[in-house]
C-alpha cells in the first residue's frame, strides 16, 4: 500500500511519479519536544502520529534539507513551515512591516552620490591599440553591487548579534530556574557564562608597552637590573674590575629589551648591526645607548645571579623564575576558548647563534639544546601555557632520560593540561601526543580529546588491529570506517591515504566535510572537520606569526628560552591589544606594534610607526 502525506489537504504519495518529481517522504522525529512542535505545526484537532505517519518534502523550505549525502535527510531540529493547502483561518497571518520613520528610512533606494555627467553627443571610440578608458556604466553597476552586498553582510551582522543576546538571555533565565530549584552550583554558574577573551578591559589609550607589561611588568624588568648588577659584582670580584662598567638602571634595562626585540621587526644578522653602519643600521635608535655600554649590558645580563640551593629543574633554574611569573601573567589575563591544541610551535630547528658582526669565521651550526611545547586557544592563537624540556637535562625530566620512551609526550602533554581539569576543555593533539591512554586519563579529568594517530606501536596500544591495518580493497576518498571502545571511538578516514582518529569529544555518526580548492567537498566524520579546522588555523598563526620571532640567538640555552619567552609574549600582547578598544583607533600591523614597543622602550619622544 503507497504510503501518503499525513498533512491536511496533501495527496502527494510515495510513487514513482512522486520519486521523479524529486518528492521525499519523513517519519516524524523521535524526539518528543521536536515531535510535539511538529504536531503544532500541523493544526489538527486530537492527533496523535504513529511510527509510520510521514510527511512530504513540499511542507518544508529549501534550507531545511541536508543534500551533502547520497539520501536527502532533514537538518536537525526544523519544523515543518510550509502548508498551502490550510484553509484561511488557519493559515498564519502575515507580519505587519513597521511603519516607523526609520523603518521607512531603510526600504529607500540609495542615491547615487555621483550623478552621471550628461553629453550631448555619444563618446567617440578610442582608436588605440589598448583601451584603458573606464565604462562609467559598468563601474556604477559594481558599485551598487558592493553597497548592496555591504548591506547584506551588515544585515547578517545585527542579526547574528541580536540571536547572541537572546541566546544570553535564555541562558540566564534558565540557569535562574535551576538555581531556584537548587539544581546549580555556583562554580558551574561562573563556568557557563564566562566567554573567551581577555579578563580586565583595556583603556582605548593603552599603548604597546601597556600590553606587553601585562606580561612583563615593572617589577620582572627591575628583577633583572638586580640579578645583572649581582652578577656583575662578582664578576668583576673574581676576574678583576672592568674600566667603564657602572651599575644597571631600569631605564637602561628597558632600553636593553628594547635593541633586542627590535631584531624581530628588522630581521638583522646580528643585535650589533643596529650601530654599524651597513644595511642593517638603525640610527634613528642607535642614539639612545652606545654600542659598546650595550655589549656589557649584554655581558653581565642575567635573570637569576647564583644558583639555588635546593631546585628541581637545575638546567634552567637561570629562568624558571621568569618563566612561572609568565605562565601566572598568561593565566590571569586572558581566559581561552573551550577548543584547545597542545603542539610545539615553528621554530628553527638549526639556528645560528651570533656573538658579534666581527666572529663570521667563528659561526657554527649547533641545533637547539631544549624542546619548548605550548597549549594553544584555536579561537585566537593565544599561548597559554608553555613547557620547556632540555635535551640534555638531568633528572628523571630531562629528554635525554625520556628519549624513545612513550612516557615523553604524556608527561609535556599532563603538564601543559593541569590547570584545566575538570572545565570540560576539547583538547585537539597531533600524532607526536595522541594515545589511547593519555586520552583516558584526560577523560577522567572531563577533559575531552580528538588526535591524530601516528603508527607507533607505543600509540597504538590497546586499539584493535584490525582498524590499524589498510583493507586489501581499494577505498574510496571520503570512506570512513568507525569502531567504539567505551567512550572513545577510533575512526579511519581514507584521503588519498588512511588516517585515524581518536575522539570522546564529537559523536562519530555525525558527518561533516571538508573543503578543497582542487577536489571540492570531500565528507568525513564531524570529528575530522573540527580536526582540520582547528590544526589549520594554527598553523596559519604561526605561520604568520613565527617571522617576528627574536632573530638574536645567544650561545646559551637559558638566554635562547628567555628571548623565545619574550617573543611569545609580544604575540600574546598583541592578540590582546586586537581585542582591545585601543585597536579601533589605530589598527596597527604586527609589525607596526613591534616597532612601537620599541621606540616606547627606548622612550623615544617619536613613537608613531613605519608606514
Amino acid at each position: 500500500m503507497p504510503v501518503s502525506c499525513s498533512a491536511y489537504g496533501c495527496k502527494n504519495r510515495r510513487t514513482i511519479l512522486s520519486k521523479h518529481r524529486g518528492i521525499t517522504f519523513h517519519q516524524f522525529p523521535k524526539d518528543p519536544g521536536l515531535r510535539k512542535a511538529w504536531i503544532l505545526a500541523f493544526r489538527r484537532l486530537d492527533f496523535k502520529p504513529s511510527n509510520k505517519t510521514v510527511l512530504c518534502s513540499d511542507h518544508f523550505t529549501q534550507a531545511d534539507f541536508d543534500r551533502t549525502g547520497q539520501t536527502v535527510r532533514l537538518r536537525e531540529g526544523v519544523i515543518p513551515s510550509v502548508f498551502a493547502s490550510f484553509p484561511n483561518h488557519l493559515k498564519r497571518r502575515p507580519i505587519k512591516t513597521r511603519s516607523t520613520k526609520t523603518s521607512r528610512r531603510a526600504l529607500e533606494p540609495i542615491k547615487d552620490p555621483v550623478p552621471a555627467p550628461k553629453c550631448s553627443e555619444p563618446p567617440k571610440p578610442a582608436v588605440s591599440d589598448h583601451h584603458y578608458a573606464l565604462d562609467p556604466t559598468q563601474v556604477k553597476k559594481k558599485l551598487s553591487d558592493a553597497q548592496t552586498r555591504i548591506e547584506e553582510l551588515e544585515r547578517q551582522l545585527r542579526n547574528a548579534k541580536d540571536r547572541e543576546r537572546r541566546q544570553k538571555q535564555v541562558l540566564k533565565s534558565l540557569l535562574e530556574r535551576l538555581e531556584e530549584r537548587g539544581m546549580l552550583s555556583e562554580a558551574i554558574e561562573i563556568e557557563l557564562l564566562q566567554e573567551s577573551g581577555p579578563v580586565q578591559k583595556m583603556p582605548v589609550t593603552a599603548t604597546a608597552l601597556d600590553f606587553f607589561q601585562l606580561f612583563v611588568p615593572d617589577n620582572c624588568i627591575q628583577n633583572m637590573v638586580t640579578q645583572t648588577n649581582m652578577y656583575a659584582k662578582k664578576f668583576q670580584e673574581r676576574f678583576g674590575s672592568e674600566e667603564g662598567w657602572c651599575p644597571v638602571t631600569a631605564q637602561e634595562m628597558k632600553a636593553f629589551l628594547g635593541f633586542v626585540i627590535s631584531t624581530s621587526v628588522h630581521r638583522c644578522e646580528s643585535v650589533l648591526s643596529i650601530w654599524s653602519s651597513g644595511f642593517f643600521s638603525n640610527r634613528s635608535i642607535a642614539l639612545k645607548m652606545s654600542q659598546s655600554r650595550f655589549e656589557k649590558i649584554l655581558k653581565y645580563f642575567h635573570i637569576v645571579a647564583f644558583r639555588p640551593s635546593q631546585g628541581s629543574n637545575q638546567g634552567l633554574y637561570k629562568i624558571q623564575p621568569f618563566l612561572d611569573s609568565l605562565q601566572q601573567s598568561f593565566s590571569c589575563t586572558f581566559r581561552p576558548s573551550q577548543t584547545q591544541v597542545l603542539h610545539e610551535p615553528l621554530i628553527d630547528e638549526d639556528p645560528v647563534f651570533i656573538t658579534t658582526c666581527t666572529e663570521r669565521d667563528l659561526r657554527k651550526r649547533k641545533k637547539r639544546k631544549f624542546s619548548l611545547w605550548v597549549r594553544q586557544c584555536t579561537s585566537t592563537g593565544f599561548i597559554c601555557q608553555i613547557s620547556v624540556h632540555l635535551k640534555e637535562g638531568q633528572g628523571a625530566d630531562g629528554l635525554a632520560t625520556l628519549k624513545n620512551k612513550p612516557q615523553l609526550h604524556s608527561l609535556v602533554a599532563k603538564q601543559l593540561c593541569q590547570n584545566i581539569s575538570g572545565k570540560n576543555a576539547v583538547i585537539f593533539t597531533g600524532p607526536s601526543i595522541t594515545s589511547l591512554g593519555l586520552f583516558s586519563e584526560f577523560s577522567k579529568q572531563d577533559i575531552y580529546c580528538c588526535g591524530l594517530l601516528s603508527t607507533r606501536k607505543s600509540d597504538c596500544t590497546g586499539l584493535p588491529q584490525s582498524m590499524l591495518v589498510c583493507s586489501s580493497t581499494p577505498a574510496q576518498r571520503g570512506q570512513s570506517r568507525v569502531m567504539m571502545k567505551g567512550s572513545m571511538s577510533l575512526i579511519s578516514w581514507y584521503n588519498k591515504g588512511h588516517f585515524r582518529f581518536i575522539t570522546n569529544a564529537y559523536s562519530p555518526t555525525k558527518e561533516g566535510v571538508i573543503i578543497k580548492r582542487k577536489s571540492g567537498e570531500i565528507p568525513c566524520p564531524l570529528a575530522v572537520e573540527a580536526f582540520a579546522a582547528h590544526l589549520s588555523y594554527i598553523c596559519k598563526y604561526d605561520d604568520k606569526y613565527s617571522k617576528y620571532f627574536i632573530f638574536h640567538k645567544p650561545n646559551k640555552t637559558w638566554q635562547q628560552v628567555f628571548w623565545l619567552s619574550i617573543s611569545i609574549a609580544i604575540n600574546n600582547a598583541y592578540i590582546l591589544y586586537k581585542m582591545s578598544d585601543a585597536y579601533a583607533v589605530k589598527r596597527y600591523s604586527r609589525a607596526q606594534f613591534g616597532e612601537r614597543l620599541v621606540r616606547e622602550l627606548l622612550d623615544l619622544d617619536d613613537c608613531s610607526p613605519t608606514q
